[in-house]
């Protein structure tokens, strides 16, 4: 199998998309019992997922903000419009879906790599859906979860919402 290639973009959006697409790619070949290029899909996500876990990704990563309890990345910090928007809370359950998506995958197939980062990947996940008012204090409840109309709340939406703003008609 031709090795995996780096990833070149810094977007949390971009990125966690590239790192889902090899996760799925590690199932579709552990389906069709193509395990001999599991090792390098393995590989692959370790190396692409471990710098933002652990808070050294080159050029972005994750960052707690204490104002408002939950994850933005550094671009994200310093520019409301980076990463569509993740420095304001916009679409987390989109960028933080893929990661999570990544990580469960490399935590299947190696349990060993999932135990050590189990704490971060909780992490990820409870910025977008921490739904026990006491099970993390460091992240709101439901922060984009509506469940009045049980659906999550998105960009254009929740800034209709927050803003009472009307949708433009399209002429």
């Amino acid at each position: 199998m031709k090795e995996l290639t780096e990833i070149t973009t810094t977007s949390s959006y971009f990125y966690g998309k590239l790192i889902a697409r090899a996760a799925r790619l590690a199932l579709i070949a552990e389906e069709v019992a193509c395990l001999d290029v599991i090792p390098s899909i393995k590989k692959f996500l370790i190396e692409t997922i471990e710098p933002w876990l652990e808070g050294n990704f080159s050029g972005n990563g994750f960052l707690y903000d204490a104002k408002w309890g939950g994850l933005i990345t550094k671009q994200g910090s310093t520019d409301s419009g980076e990463d569509f928007g993740f420095g304001i809370y916009n679409d987390h359950h989109f960028h933080l879906g893929y990661f999570v998506y990544g990580v469960s995958v490399l935590a299947k197939i190696e349990p060993a790599w999932g135990a050590k980062y189990k704490p971060q990947a909780y992490s990820l996940v409870e910025d977008f859906i921490n739904k026990g008012k006491l099970s993390n204090l460091l992240y709101p409840r439901l922060r984009s979860f509506d469940l009045s109309i049980q659906t999550a709340l998105m960009g254009r939406r929740l800034n209709r919402i927050c803003r009472r703003e009307e949708p433009r008609e399209h002429k």
